[in-house]
């Protein structure tokens, strides 16, 4: 990080940004590796300053599969560390929170990630305490349910002052997920958690249109512009949306702006999610087509 980095990030612990007002829409970028980057401030505080002009929320998961005693080279990211264990949040995860939240943004966190379980990393997962060959069918227990719980409470009494939303799962598709999520819902809104929650179900474990009671609103991802388009979630989400790229992005970024959804949008850039290869790179197309926050 530069000197003049460093200073604004000093001016920023001390005087943190203004947060959006709670009417303004949603204009999230799933930031996937933030929350866990060792060196967020590094890698990523000239690039919050930029997107801060153009996004007004990050959307980040807390259980990426991880680099463990040099096991996962080639799969896992080996720029980021830990976000959870199966009971709490670690204090990287804290730290980097409060981090993003100094710079003006809402954060939006996504507490488990079938995912990458689906992907057999299970293996690599520290929600999941590394343990291998755990598979879809095997998360939605009373066991992990309770272990969910426990991880938000720690995550609440940590950082709860940060939060803008949760997504409760990432991406859960087993019919099973559904009660286990609303259950989980229900224990969030317990703790006096006034956010807002999200699921992503898809598949069997997608709910078309929430849970009014509990205040969960829909934001399954939407595969391509065409299903965008059509779509009439509160929250649209372009997670895992492989079509926006530095070729098509002038073309599609401005069809997702004019359709949002009432809630607002999430934003993916596949290029800038990171890799076994190292953070992503931020590219003028990837903010500049969304227009200002």
């Amino acid at each position: 990080m530069n000197i003049i980095d460093s200073f604004l990030d000093f001016i920023d612990s001390i005087f943190p940004k203004a947060q959006p007002k709670d009417s303004d829409t949603i204009r999230a970028l799933m930031a996937s590796d933030m929350v866990q980057m060792k060196e967020l401030a590094n890698l990523r505080s000239s690039d919050l300053r930029t997107l801060r002009k153009y996004y007004n929320a990050i959307y980040c998961p807390l259980d990426l599969a991880i680099m463990v005693n040099g096991v996962g080279s080639g799969v896992a990211r080996p720029y980021i560390g830990r976000g959870r264990t199966p009971i709490s949040v670690t204090d990287l995860a804290v730290k980097n929170i409060k981090y993003i939240y100094n710079k003006g943004f809402r954060i939006m966190v996504v507490l488990g990630n079938e995912p990458s379980i689906r992907k057999n990393y299970s293996y690599l997962m520290g929600g999941l305490n590394f343990v291998s060959n755990i598979h879809p069918e095997n998360l939605y227990t009373p066991a992990m349910l309770e272990n969910e719980k426990k991880c938000w409470n720690d995550l609440y009494s940590k950082a709860g002052k940060y939060l803008f939303g949760v997504s409760l799962y990432l991406e859960p598709s087993m019919s099973s997920s559904m009660a286990f999520c609303k259950s989980l819902a229900s224990h969030i809104r317990g703790t006096g958690f006034k956010g807002r929650l999200l699921t992503t179900g898809i598949g069997a474990g997608k709910w078309a249109s929430g849970d009014a009671a509990l205040g969960v609103h829909t934001a399954s991802s939407i595969a391509n512009i065409s299903a965008w388009l059509s779509c009439n979630q509160q929250l649209k989400s372009a997670d895992g949306m492989q079509g926006i790229n530095s070729q098509s992005a002038s073309t599609i970024i401005p069809q997702m702006m004019s359709t949002p959804g009432p809630d607002g949008w999430i934003m993916y850039i596949d290029e800038y999610r990171g890799s076994a290869a190292g953070p992503g790179k931020l590219q003028d197309w990837m903010y500049k087509y969304v227009g200002n926050a």
